[in-house]
């Protein structure tokens, strides 16, 4: 992808691929830069800008944590929401994925790392309060760090999800990432990796690939 002919005019949903391995491959700045002096269209359905952006910016904040670097991964998610002057698409939109439940989860192990507790129990109370397929893994990890976390119910409800989603009758690689979380947090390790697969091999959609091969990487 960084050899496309024409890179000032790559396609957004190349330009959003490229990215994510960037990121992936710990190459922050590299990945930034993409953002700039480059217009983003909406696509009905499709990736939007901030969310790649957000993710860039949580995943930098978790390596920094993670290597010690505590004062630059605070201040990278204390000002997650702030919009920046030389990215328009930053000016709003930024605050409902800020304060969603993966990102919720992500942000507070950060300050957990660094040490600031009362910010991480925040924003793992924050995740914990959200329901639904998309949000349950999330909601359910950010349970386990707050105070009287209920193993046997958090794991009936992950069940009870993972039953629902049977007649959702979806095969998108997002759903099957969502799936195939669900089934590795209830111990199926093996229809996970199935339903990993086949995300990789179906088309790729909202941050897919990427969130797969976070997930396969994560839990070899």
């Amino acid at each position: 992808m960084e050899r496309y002919p024409d890179h000032a005019h790559i396609p957004s949903k190349l330009v959003y691929e490229l990215i994510l391995n960037l990121v992936e491959a710990g190459e922050f700045e590299k990945a930034e830069a993409l953002f700039h002096n480059r217009f983003f269209p909406r696509e009905e359905g499709g990736i939007n800008v901030r969310e790649v952006w957000l993710e860039l910016e949580v995943q930098r904040a978790t390596s920094f944590a993670r290597s010690g670097r505590c004062a630059e991964a605070v201040g990278l998610v204390d000002h997650l929401a702030e919009p920046l002057p030389d990215l328009p698409f930053t000016l709003d939109g930024l605050k409902p994925f800020v304060r969603s439940a993966r990102f919720s989860y992500l942000i507070g192990n950060v300050y957990k790392v660094c040490g600031v507790h009362e910010k991480g129990r925040a924003s793992f109370e924050r995740s914990a309060q959200q329901s639904g397929f998309e949000n349950a893994v999330w909601s359910w990890k950010a349970s386990k760090e707050l105070p009287n976390f209920d193993e046997s119910a958090a794991k009936q409800k992950l069940n009870d999800i993972l039953e629902e989603s049977n007649n959702d009758g979806e095969r998108s690689a997002r759903w099957l990432y969502n799936r195939a979380m669900l089934d590795s947090s209830v111990g199926d390790d093996q229809q996970a990796q199935k339903e990993f697969r086949e995300a990789l091999l179906a088309p790729d959609n909202l941050m897919a690939y990427h969130l797969t091969r976070l997930a396969v990487s994560s839990n070899p």
